[in-house]
């Protein structure tokens, strides 16, 4: 029987302390008694060695886990693969759940080899299982539960023993994912740096100090000295000669000082992969053009130097644009600067030395702009929104519509109180960043407000002239109408007596004097309002068939008188629908042309008249109009101020063609203010055609019909007989006609020479006595303005409410608007018409 060993630690007589191992067998035994042999054996040396194979074990381990290694024993008779437990490749198969042994290699691992790698992986399997006695390759491939592609090194090597018999087969295989990735991103960054947009790039390595440059070196800049450059050998020579290609004596020291290769390795080492500088040179032909040049810098994956490859770009372009912006900022804009809404802040991309705020380039929330802006501002206690810097929000709002907007403000500086302007727009698209521009406008500014200033005294100077035109257009229309109304009066009243057929003869031509002398004047004055913007319409309801009475009733008569022959094509009418219309407008439009057509045609010359209506949406009408004659025509250089005032052809001379030359500029005026068109066509000799196009908004033509029905009813003159009218008139002939007018329809008329003496006349009157006050408007002692307001005064009753209808021969709205204010009602243009006086009484009287 033999015990268990025992090892112990045992101290020797020279002090150090040794490993024993000693072992108890049993030799005999005597009167019961057991005898033992006892051994003991040194174990140093036994100690020692494992020592030294766990620590060589320990630095395998290490050194397969830090160099990502797997060792695994090729079992080739059963194709098997049999990973060490320990180390990397027992944490690998764990971590992905490789099983240990892989069963039925290769062919169980092809799935996760990469396909087009699939073939050397293959090859190197058949290699090692034939009669090579070591096989590599490498492939790529990915684990079930791998999140990744990897790179892989494999090798097969045969063991054999002293006598050369095959002891085992030894697997590894080695991760080189990452120096795979460095070396093809070296080889990427090598290749795309010697392209052909590059001029004389270069390699360089930094820790051998080497500068070569192989197929590179062949400079784009064909005028360009480069062979410096290329024959330089080193970094140091490289940087030197490339110093020298420099055309600026400061671009020239930022070089020196920054282009070091020993600095440019520090930097490196900091995080630094590349340093550029812009430098302008200079071609053979003296043109000054500018480069950037740049080395990128990179860790050659193969021996570990530091290399750069050195390259120039063209930014001839760019160089341009930037003194072209400095220059811009330093004689037109304060600064240039963009605002990111996003993260809120504000960086300038240039600015001037005015503004003490912010560095070029460099980020600040834009809050603290806003508190900057209150700081410069000259009025910052206004409150104005705009005054004390713009919000993001108010910034968003104001961009919405068109994409930019501008507003002035001004700031105290060292040279007093600037006005400047602030330019906002979107720097690429809507919602990204906005470009802010500031300008000083202040000389602007202070012009334009000379400007503004001159303007407005030019504009009161204009309006007091304008002012002193119209009282007098006012004074003459009133001088002139006045006669005026006596003649065309009185030749109305003897034209219906019963005379002889030579008076009657001379009555018709006073009577068309007169009228003409009448036009004449209302020209001159639609004119003056065209001109002024003052002329009004009045659309009511014209349909076709009053419209074509109209010019079959002024036409007739116009023509006949030289045998002329007149067509009228009216247009098909729309039933629906009537236009509104101005009618006296209108009917002048077309008289003017009709009467130009007749004066400028021989005798018995054919015109034509041609219409149509075409309905719009909305219950708008489209009218189209034609004028042909074949008369005398225009020359092309007539027909270029054909519509200006005093304008006529010199040709017609002919005391029958000659006319105010007002007709056609009033004409156009007129239908510029209904928003028509007219156009013309003509040529000497053979004739003009007058085209014009007018739309306007419509009625419905049932129930205009009804309303004209009811109207009509209304119509009824006998309600005037027997009641009072209180005429105010100084003129005794224009006196006299409205009496005889009035009288005809039975109406009682009391007649007072002045305003004076009409107040007194309603002041004496019984309550009631009077139904209608007829007020001249010009009269001595008291006008009738004054008149009107001195009886709406009185306390009786019926001061307030009785009609006062003006009779005046002033009709700018300037005296309509002073009728009303007055008191006035109503008004009648002189000379008066007859059944526009009664359609008015009628209207007032009840």
């Amino acid at each position: 029987m033999t015990l268990e060993p025992l090892v112990y630690r045992s101290l020797g007589t020279e002090g150090n302390y040794h490993g024993v191992s000693t072992r108890a067998s049993f030799a005999y035994s005597e009167g019961g008694r057991p005898t033992y042999y006892l051994s003991s054996v040194n174990l140093d040396k036994r100690i020692a060695a494992e020592a030294r194979a766990d620590r060589v074990n320990r630095m395998y381990e290490s050194a397969t886990e830090d160099m990502k290694l797997l060792v695994w024993d090729y079992d080739l008779a059963n194709h098997r693969a049999i990973l060490m437990e320990k180390g990397y490749a027992g944490a690998v198969a764990r971590k992905y759940g490789v099983p240990n042994p892989v069963e039925g290699v290769p062919e169980s691992l092809l799935p996760y080899v990469y396909e087009e790698d699939r073939p050397a992986f293959l090859k190197a399997y058949r290699d090692i299982e034939g009669s090579a006695e070591e096989s590599h390759a490498e492939f790529r491939f990915q684990l079930p539960n791998q999140p990744f592609l990897q790179y892989e090194q494999m090798s097969f090597k045969k063991i054999r023993g002293n006598d050369g018999e095959l002891i085992g087969i030894l697997g590894s295989g080695q991760n080189i994912t990452a120096m795979r990735v460095a070396n093809e991103k070296y080889e990427k960054a090598l290749a795309a740096l010697q392209g052909p947009e590059y001029y004389a790039s270069f390699r360089l390595d930094f820790d051998a100090n080497l500068c070569w440059n192989g197929t590179l070196g062949k400079s784009a800049a064909k005028n360009v000295n480069v062979k410096d450059l290329e024959a330089s050998g080193t970094v140091d020579g490289y940087f030197a000669a490339f110093c020298n290609v420099i055309a600026d004596p400061e671009v020239q020291a930022d070089f020196k000082k920054r282009f070091r290769r020993e600095l440019i390795e520090q930097n490196y080492e900091r995080g630094q992969t590349s340093i550029a500088i812009d430098y302008p040179f200079l071609y053979k032909n003296g043109e000054r053009h500018w480069r950037r040049g740049t080395v990128a810098l990179m860790r050659n994956p193969r021996n570990g130097h530091l290399e750069g490859v050195a390259y120039s770009t063209d930014i001839d372009g760019i160089k341009r644009s930037e003194f072209l912006l400095n220059n811009l900022n330093a004689h037109h804009f304060g600064y240039i600067g963009l605002l990111n809404l996003k993260d809120q802040t504000f960086e300038f991309i240039s600015k001037d030395q005015s503004v003490h705020f912010g560095e070029i380039g460099v980020k600040i929330p834009y809050s603290d702009c806003l508190v900057y802006t209150r700081t410069v501002l000259k009025n910052p206690v206004t409150h104005d929104p705009l005054g004390e810097g713009l919000s993001i929000e108010e910034i968003e709002k104001r961009l919405a519509p068109t994409g930019t907007f501008a507003y002035n403000y001004s700031a105290l500086s060292p040279d007093g109180p600037r006005t400047y302007s602030l330019r906002y727009s979107w720097f690429e698209k809507p919602g990204g960043d906005v470009l802010i521009v500031r300008s000083d406008i202040t000389e602007a500014s202070e012009k334009e407000k000379t400007l503004i200033q001159e303007l407005n005294e030019a504009k009161q100077s204009a309006e007091s002239a304008n002012l002193a035109k119209t009282a007098f257009l006012s004074q003459m229309s009133h001088d002139i109408r006045t006669p005026l109304n006596g003649i065309i009066g009185l030749t109305y009243l003897l034209k219906e007596m019963d005379l002889p057929a030579p008076a009657k003869d001379s009555l018709d031509k006073i009577d068309t004097s007169s009228k003409f002398l009448l036009g004449l004047i209302n020209d001159i004055l639609d004119l003056s309002k065209a001109e002024s913007g003052k002329l009004e319409l009045n659309p009511e309801p014209y349909s076709p068939e009053e419209f074509e009475r109209y010019v079959n009733a002024v036409a007739s008569p116009l023509f006949a008188s030289r045998y002329q022959h007149f067509v009228f094509k009216g247009s098909e009418p729309l039933h629906d629908r009537i236009p509104l219309i101005d009618k006296l407008r209108l009917n002048q439009i077309v008289f003017n042309l009709l009467s130009n057509a007749s004066k400028y045609s021989p005798e018995g010359a054919t015109i034509i008249y041609q219409a149509e209506s075409i309905p719009l949406p909305k219950n708008r009408m489209l009218i189209k109009m034609s004028f042909v004659d074949h008369g005398i025509g225009m020359s092309e250089e007539f027909q270029a101020h054909l519509f200006e005032p005093f304008h006529q052809e010199r040709g017609s001379d002919k005391a029958e063609m000659r006319g105010s030359g007002l007709g056609l500029a009033i004409t156009k005026r007129l239908v510029d203010a209904m928003g028509g068109t007219i156009a013309v066509e003509s040529k000497l000799g053979v004739g003009s055609t007058f085209a014009l196009e007018l739309s306007f908004d419509c009625v419905d033509s049932a129930k205009l019909a009804h309303q004209e029905k009811e109207q009509a009813a209304t119509l009824d003159y006998t309600r005037l007989a027997g009641k009072h009218i209180l005429l105010c008139e100084d003129n005794a002939i224009n006196s006299e006609i409205a009496q005889r007018i009035l009288r005809e329809k039975g109406l009682l008329v009391t007649v007072a020479m002045d305003g004076k003496t009409g107040l007194h006349r309603f002041e004496e009157s019984s309550h009631g006595y009077y139904s209608l006050i007829l007020m001249d408007i010009r009269m001595p002692v008291m006008d009738g303005i004054e008149a009107s307001k001195a009886i709406r005064s009185l306390s009786r009753p019926e001061a307030q409410s009785i009609p006062i209808i003006a009779m005046t021969a002033d009709v700018f709205n300037e005296d309509v608007a002073r009728f009303a204010e007055a008191g006035i009602n109503d008004h009648l243009s002189k000379p008066i018409e007859p059944d526009k006086v009664f359609q008015m009484l009628l209207r007032y009287i009840h």
